[in-house]
């Protein structure tokens, strides 16, 4: 959950999380009293991460989303859009 609060605060980029690890209202969000996770530990996470694990995180992402109206959207329209990327081997 510290990643996606990361995230939904602006914070993308896991060396943000060096700073955050010291920050009383995720700690709080994440009900911790002590340092959370810096970037290193984030990122060793994120390598590890299998595909079951992404779609997991994604259910978050969307849980989070809805529970953030007062009412429950009656539709949700997702777009996704494909990225290519071409590698030179």
């Amino acid at each position: 959950h510290q990643r996606i609060y990361g995230i939904v605060s602006g914070n993308e980029d896991l060396n943000d999380h060096n700073n955050l690890r010291k920050d009383e209202i995720l700690k709080a969000l994440l009900r911790k009293n002590t340092n959370i996770a810096g970037s290193s530990t984030l990122c060793r996470y994120e390598n590890k991460a299998c595909r079951n694990a992404c779609v997991l995180m994604s259910k978050v992402f969307i849980e989070k989303f809805i529970q953030s109206y007062k009412t429950p959207p009656k539709k949700l329209i997702l777009d996704f859009k494909k990225y290519i990327s071409e590698y030179k081997l």
